[in-house]
């Protein structure tokens, strides 16, 4: 890999870990718009059984998997912007939540439209994977209501579990599901603070839940890309109505309002005019 694809990279990493920590948004989200979707997955899926014992036993020469440069510099870039970002993120979120929101509903909706796009007349038969993503995606959100889990390790490594996983699905944010759990400001407090009694607990469950869905996921691109894009777009068409910047001012539109709509505008361009769908 040279230098500057690293760099690149590098600064996907960053923008998918700065997402992970933004709810209603997920690094899976940011991959799939970014085209590197199925690379990130494959790459997460070759770190089977034998890779662990390689790693427990430093062999080096079976260390390297397919895609380890991807993954390298994806997680170089995701460590950055969380050791830059989790201090002062809700703050940033507080002060500019349209902003936030419009930016990432422009870049979704770019991405849909430019995948819908590209695909060829023989799929569009599998349309209807569309509808079944988008109504699995409204049952899944819609039926998650607020818990408040104890800040217990048994807790945080279940949470952990469930929120790395629902990370890697698009449209479905990790975040979302630690702020419906109780442990939102529990886990970017312990970041920030680097407190390894919540953290250790939180990863290990968080790389079981990986290593689980990416094999499933992995499975499912190889052999079904096209319905499982579609899927996942019809997930990310539902998701908007999470982090739709403009609700509840449709009809009484502000000066902020009207400068969110520009930032949409301008994020849905970049989207069709940049974005590649993810292949």
């Amino acid at each position: 890999m040279s230098p500057q694809r690293f760099l690149l990279e590098t600064g996907y990493g960053f923008f998918m870990g700065a997402a992970t920590l933004v709810p209603g948004i997920s690094a899976g989200t940011v991959a799939f718009i970014l085209g590197i979707y199925p690379r990130v997955i494959a790459a997460l899926a070759a770190l089977n059984a034998d890779w662990w014992r390689a790693l427990c036993r430093l062999d080096r020469a079976r260390l390297a998997v397919d895609g380890w440069q991807l993954l390298l510099a994806l997680g170089t870039g995701a460590c950055v912007a969380l050791l830059l970002l989790v201090g002062g993120l809700l703050e940033w979120i507080q002060l500019w939540p349209q902003q936030f929101r419009g930016l990432f509903c422009g870049m979704i909706l770019g991405s849909i439209l430019l995948f819908l796009c590209t695909m060829g007349g023989g799929t569009l038969r599998l349309l209807w994977w569309l509808l079944a993503g988008a109504v699995t995606g409204m049952l899944l959100l819609t039926g998650l209501s607020l818990v408040a889990l104890p800040v217990h390790p048994a807790a945080l490594f279940l949470a952990g579990m469930i929120a790395l996983a629902t990370m890697l699905v698009p449209g479905l944010s990790g975040a979302y599901i630690l702020l419906l759990l109780g442990l939102y400001e529990t886990v970017l407090t312990a970041v920030d603070e680097f407190r390894l009694e919540l953290l250790v607990p939180f990863a290990a469950g968080g790389l079981l839940g990986l290593l689980l869905v990416t094999r499933l996921l992995n499975l499912l691109l190889r052999r079904y890309q096209t319905a499982l894009l579609l899927f996942v777009n019809g997930l990310l068409l539902v998701s908007l109505q999470h982090i739709w910047p403009f609700a509840g001012e449709l009809w009484a539109p502000t000066n902020r309002a009207a400068g969110t709509a520009v930032v949409v505008g301008l994020a849905i361009t970049l989207g069709c005019g940049y974005m590649r769908p993810a292949a």
